[in-house]
């Protein structure tokens, strides 16, 4: 009989002993609660109180906010719904060689469940029947600032000391406002200095004349648009607008985070799904679904916060000064300019009104929206054996020989969605080429 070792972090393990926690036909499952400050100091592990044979964690990648929870509490007394943080883990060991490791699954802001009034379920530890079954929902800690700001907020370029303010200082002084702990910033672009005065005001005027920058949307690129209203979430994704960073996310442990945008295509995969590998995870009951719809051909974006000319007299953008980017499809595919009778018969332009730091950040956001437009996306639709190492925007090698043959026999994709069940049922995936 093997014995089991002692549990392990996710991040603490090797990669052949990841691969034998995610392969492993002798895996079993556990789901693990733990009660959190708003500072994600712990509180209290509540693991006793969930029900495993329920619930679960959905990620979508087109979100607002990209992650979910549902789960099942018995629990003697409530927890503080409004303020209780919840992160959810998982445990997985390999009953054949012990090993076992934790994968934390993320921290969730919880809503006031429906309180049972009547009937009560066993608790084990007291054994008596003094416990109530809460059925709770959550959402990351993206909804800790999907919230109005409910005045006019403005973040000179200079501070107090006529100092440049930096888009790191910017950030901090946003997370400051709205008082929220817990962010992680890219110190990639953290140093970059804003490029003139940013406001968000409390009513804010409409300008129809451009696209603000993306659409059709690359959602690991350009944010879900708000309601209306200006949210903290809104002012941090136009900051990271400016640097060409992602909208934020919140991560697995529960930090929010600022990271620069890559092209996925430049991404090295995590792991590779190969469906007709022996040992292999995948369902063969599989779908693909293919759009082919046509992608403008001309991109031209427009530097709408230039900065003056630094003796204080505004700037028109032009080519010439970094103010207008213009990027062309000449030749690649049905909808470039030649497939569809050239110039000007076949120019198909798309103008964006582009927020950027500096005139190549200009240049990076409309090659990134170049990028998005010209993918020919070809979806799959299917499942896998338990997979706990999904995340935020997983990239993959899927390897299927059922592919089209100009995809066959590997393609590159990477998740859109997921939803992870705490029973040990399959993982659903929508997953989607790069």
């Amino acid at each position: 009989m093997t014995t089991a070792s002692a549990l392990l972090d996710w991040a603490d393990l090797t990669a052949d002993q990841a691969h034998t926690l995610l392969y492993s036909p002798t895996r079993q499952f556990d789901v693990g609660a733990e009660v959190l400050n708003a500072d994600l100091s712990l509180v209290e592990d509540i693991t006793q109180a969930v029900d495993n044979t329920t619930g679960d964690v959905h990620w979508l990648g087109n979100a607002r906010i990209h992650r979910d929870v549902a789960v099942n509490l018995a629990m003697s007394s409530e927890l503080a719904w409004g303020t209780a943080l919840l992160r959810i883990y998982r445990t997985v060991t390999d009953l054949a060689s012990g090993l076992s490791a934790r994968k934390n699954r993320g921290v969730f802001c919880l809503t006031a469940p429906a309180r049972p009034l009547g009937s009560v379920i066993f608790n084990p530890a007291s054994r008596l029947w003094d416990q109530y079954a809460y059925a709770v929902t959550g959402q990351d800690r993206l909804y800790l600032l999907d919230r109005e700001v409910g005045y006019s907020y403005v973040q000179p370029k200079l501070d107090a000391s006529s100092n440049p303010v930096t888009f790191g200082q910017a950030v901090a002084a946003v997370y400051a406002a709205c008082g929220v702990t817990g962010f992680l910033i890219d110190s990639s672009r953290a140093s970059q200095a804003l490029p003139t005065d940013m406001a968000w005001p409390l009513v804010p005027s409409s300008d129809g004349s451009s696209t603000p920058l993306g659409a059709p949307t690359d959602p690991q690129l350009v944010p879900v648009a708000g309601s209306g209203a200006t949210t903290w979430l809104d002012i941090l994704n136009d900051l990271n607008k400016l640097v060409t960073y992602e909208p934020v996310w919140a991560d697995e442990d529960g930090y929010l985070r600022h990271t620069p945008y890559r092209d996925p295509a430049s991404v090295t995969p995590s792991d590779t799904f190969d469906v007709d590998a022996a040992g292999n995870i995948v369902d063969p009951d599989r779908t693909i679904t293919r759009d082919l719809y046509a992608a403008p051909n001309r991109w031209i974006g427009v530097w709408q916060n230039m900065p003056d000319d630094g003796s204080g007299n505004p700037q028109t953008p032009t080519e010439a000064n970094g103010g207008v980017y213009i990027a062309t499809n000449q030749t690649s595919g049905p909808s470039s300019i030649d497939a569809l009778g050239g110039v000007p018969a076949g120019v198909r332009p798309k103008q964006y009104s582009v927020t950027a730091a500096t005139s190549d950040d200009v240049a990076a956001q409309i090659e990134a929206q170049k990028a998005a437009d010209m993918r020919v996306t070809t979806t799959i639709a299917c499942k896998t054996r338990p997979y706990v190492a999904a995340g935020h925007f997983t990239r993959l090698t899927w390897r299927d020989t059922g592919l089209p043959a100009d995809l066959a026999p590997a393609v590159q994709v990477r998740a859109a969605e997921w939803t992870e069940h705490f029973d040990a049922s399959d993982t659903e995936w929508t997953l989607e080429t790069v």
